[in-house]
């Protein structure tokens, strides 16, 4: 049993066992292993290795299914090394004893090449395995030599060498020892035996005096331009031409103040890129905000960045219209950046979110010390909802109840409830007798039971104040940009799992 549930309708308390794969699920999609949200990293990484454990008495090849999952369909970065290098430390995932002479076998090596798709995530993989009291998993190392040889070039290694941390590719190489041979893998670079062999020297030796071997070199990239010819105009130009999208959209202030004009950045061919590369669209309006606080003057740019808005907002899914979107408008929303990486408010995340949701369809809303509703023909595009949510909202102390006090009286029918708020007020009196579980219960009971309630903590502090399990209501720690993904799965959960159970990335 995980958690509370819903009060029944005899007036006592039912609850619902929630599998071991769906809380790693939750776990996983939820957790970027980042102290963004104001938890520390120890503590979102045991609570991953804490879920991974009890699924691994079950079923250890879905914790590598998940990780091969969560590294290629939803893009996830640093949990699924976590996930691995926890699978190469644990004897449940060894598929039979080792033969005289060999190395136990295992399923983990032929999963580290689906898991580790950069080069620099070798290193993260093996700072992670540092985590599990030293070992030095047979598995895991042959895993990563298999992953190396088939990443293997020039560029890769001269960009990856030494990114900084505790190891840089030396290490690595070092750790596992690869050779030239490509009898288990092949080399999407197309070398051969004799280049990679090459490689390797040049990667070992080449910076010591005593060989004859020259060294590999860091590629020319728009970032080695800026660095050596300094962030002016004419490095920036350089620079510019070496760009992918998302550089771009990062990197529009910095060209622009540096005297570039929009049509030397952006072009037709990067709308195009909108659309294939599925950022979502916060991207864009993170740019378009920073641009209007810098009082950069180029019609141009903004006018790219609101089709960008829109354009890859048509990426999610028309589902999400059956909702109601309510962005907390309180004060507190707007005295603190969401984390240390960016400069938006939770107040901006919450108006944009509903402003996009709204343009799936959704309706927006806002509430503080009340409720308001906010009418669909105030603005036309995204942006400009943005901003009529921004500065309407009632303001003042944080009353969600009244959002779902408002849907009671009025019997009004939603799929979903998504409250993007800074604040945990589940069951809190504070101020008021009523609460946020009291109406939900009366909701999801009388109104409209097959109602899910989502609250977004734009900056949570570590403390879960929904109970986990309680029924059809879902915590959501911080901010990231797979809030989609999260909803739409919590909403099919037997349908995820089983999708999972029967990935196979081979």
């Amino acid at each position: 049993m995980t958690g509370e549930k819903e009060t029944n309708y005899a007036g006592g308390q039912s609850f619902e066992v929630e599998s071991p794969k769906l809380a790693l699920y939750k776990t996983v999609i939820n957790n970027l292993l980042e102290n963004t949200y104001y938890a520390s990293d120890d503590e979102m990484r045991q609570k991953v290795v804490d879920n991974a454990d009890t699924v691994a008495d079950e079923d250890p090849e879905f914790v590598l299914k998940l990780a091969t999952y969560a590294r290629q369909e939803m893009g996830l970065r640093d949990v699924p090394q976590l996930l691995l290098a926890f699978a190469a430390n644990d004897n449940r995932f060894k598929t039979k004893p080792p033969e005289p002479g060999h190395h136990e076998d295992t399923m983990v090596r032929d999963y580290v090449p689906q898991i580790v798709r950069r080069m620099d995530e070798t290193v993260t993989v093996r700072e992670m395995n540092d985590e599990f009291d030293g070992g030095d998993p047979w598995c895991l190392r042959r895993g990563v030599e298999d992953t190396v040889k088939q990443m293997e070039d020039e560029y890769i290694l001269g960009k990856y060498n030494d990114r900084g941390g505790k190891y840089n590719l030396k290490d690595i190489y070092n750790w596992c020892h690869p050779d030239s041979s490509l009898d288990r893998v092949r080399n999407i670079s197309g070398l051969d035996e004799s280049e990679i062999e090459d490689l390797h020297e040049r990667l070992m030796l080449g910076e010591l005096d005593s060989n004859d071997v020259s060294t590999i070199g860091t590629p020319s990239t728009w970032r080695s331009i800026v660095s050596e010819e300094g962030s002016n105009e004419e490095a920036w130009r350089k620079a510019v031409e070496d760009m992918g999208h998302m550089a771009k959209i990062m990197n529009l202030r910095n060209m622009l103040e540096a005297g570039l004009s929009s049509d030397e950045i952006v072009t037709d061919s990067d709308l195009d890129d909108v659309s294939n590369s599925h950022m979502f669209p916060f991207r864009y309006y993170s740019a378009y905000r920073a641009l209007k606080e810098s009082s950069i003057d180029d019609e141009g740019v903004y006018e790219f960045l609101e089709q960008a808005v829109e354009e890859s907002a048509s990426n999610i899914p028309d589902s999400l219209g059956e909702s109601l979107a309510v962005a907390d408008t309180s004060g507190s929303m707007s005295t603190t950046s969401v984390s240390g990486r960016s400069d938006r408010t939770p107040h901006e995340i919450a108006a944009f979110f509903t402003a996009v949701l709204n343009s799936k369809g959704a309706d927006a809303a806002a509430f503080a010390e009340d409720f308001e509703e906010i009418d669909d023909g105030e603005a036309d595009t995204i942006l400009e909802m943005t901003d009529v949510i921004r500065n309407a909202g009632p303001g003042g102390m944080t009353n969600a109840y009244k959002v779902l006090k408002r849907l009671c009286d009025e019997d009004r029918k939603y799929k979903r409830v998504i409250l993007l708020t800074d604040d945990q007020f589940w069951n809190s009196t504070y101020r008021s007798d009523e609460t946020v579980k009291q109406y939900w219960d009366e909701y999801s009971q009388n109104v409209y039971p097959k109602s899910n309630l989502y609250n977004v903590d734009l900056s949570a502090y570590g403390s879960i104040s929904i109970p986990e399990g309680y029924k059809n209501v879902y915590r959501i720690n911080g901010w990231n940009e797979r809030v989609i993904d999260y909803i739409q799965n919590a909403e099919r959960p037997n349908e995820i799992i089983r999708e999972i159970e029967e990935y196979n990335p081979f």
